[in-house]
């Protein structure tokens, strides 16, 4: 256990240490993060995966809830003016081509079945926002074009989850979908998903006043993004947009309290303050570090037929996009 603790320490050291380097040598920090994890997990076999159960699953889903919501803290809604119909256009397209190309590919590399070929193929399509987002944040790009990425990440990650789903109902009970029935899933979960956030937003907010005047308050915020992401998800919406969105809606609260609403005073709600923007900075960079060291344990490179077949259908889905 000792070593264990240890061992953490020396990670978060070597975070500060990798993210100082891509300030200088614009090199992402996520590289030598996993490249570190699979040296300790494939390759040298110093960590074996399996030996974290259901906490490693547990801490991947706790990982994209603080990153999400902190991009969500971090975005502008008046940066989306002329942004929202590019992005959205750029990411259906995209994900639709990527999909189909790669469910084609995956079906006659890996000799599975069609149904199979493109849950592999909804999968690979998605653009991670647990590993997008940290870089958007430190690349010295346009608003316009960080806009369009952050908005494409998010809603691949929708379109994924959603379609993967389905496709894999299908495959256990025989079903017959169509192409209504899967954009009537998008819609009820993305819908769900902001509408329940945007309430839970407002609400939070409002009472933020009287919850600072307890101890501990700031983690009662955190403990208030875990509820978000979970009773959405209980209640048919998608947990990580239901995130990003309360996120959107805490750090744009300067301008929803200029709203003016029939029977709706916004004017008494408040803002986080820097103390509680610098806790989830914190929070998010040791979860962050943490993350993607795991992820490289859990990548498996025993067979090379898999691992070339991998990086062909990468591959793939750069030229695609």
């Amino acid at each position: 256990m000792t070593y264990a603790i240890l061992f953490i320490g020396l990670l978060l050291v070597l975070g500060h240490i990798f993210s100082s380097l891509f300030e200088k040598t614009r090199l992402p920090d996520v590289l030598p993060l996993m490249v570190l994890g699979m040296l300790m997990g494939p390759v040298l076999h110093l960590v074996d995966p399996q030996s974290f159960g259901q906490a490693g699953q547990i801490f991947t889903t706790l990982a994209l809830i603080v990153v999400l919501f902190k991009s969500g803290l971090e975005f502008r809604i008046l940066s989306l003016r002329g942004a929202v119909g590019q992005g959205l256009l750029l990411t259906t397209v995209c994900f639709v081509l990527v999909t189909l190309v790669i469910g084609f590919l995956a079906q006659e590399l890996l000799q599975v079945p069609q149904i199979y070929a493109f849950i592999i193929g909804v999968i690979v399509a998605d653009n991670s926002t647990a590993i997008i987002s940290p870089l958007l944040a430190k690349l010295q790009v346009s608003k316009t074009a960080k806009t369009i990425l952050f908005l494409e990440a998010n809603l691949t990650g929708v379109y994924s989850i959603v379609l993967a789903i389905a496709l894999l109902s299908a495959a256990s009970h025989g079903e017959k979908l169509t192409a209504s029935l899967l954009a009537v899933d998008v819609v009820k979960s993305f819908g769900i998903g902001i509408i329940f956030a945007l309430a839970a937003g407002v609400f939070w907010m409002s009472i933020l006043n009287r919850v600072r005047r307890l101890e501990n308050a700031i983690s009662l915020t955190f403990a208030f993004v875990l509820l978000v992401y979970s009773v959405s998800g209980i209640i048919g919406g998608d947990g990580a947009i239901a995130t990003l969105a309360f996120g959107v809606v805490a750090g744009n609260m300067r301008l929803i309290k200029r709203l003016r609403l029939p029977r709706l005073d916004f004017r008494n709600l408040l803002t986080l303050n820097n103390g509680e923007k610098v806790f989830f900075e914190e929070v998010e960079f040791i979860f962050k570090t943490l993350f993607f060291v795991y992820m490289g344990i859990c990548m498996r490179v025993g067979r090379l037929d898999l691992v070339a077949i991998g990086f062909i259908l990468t591959v793939a889905k750069f030229i695609f996009r």
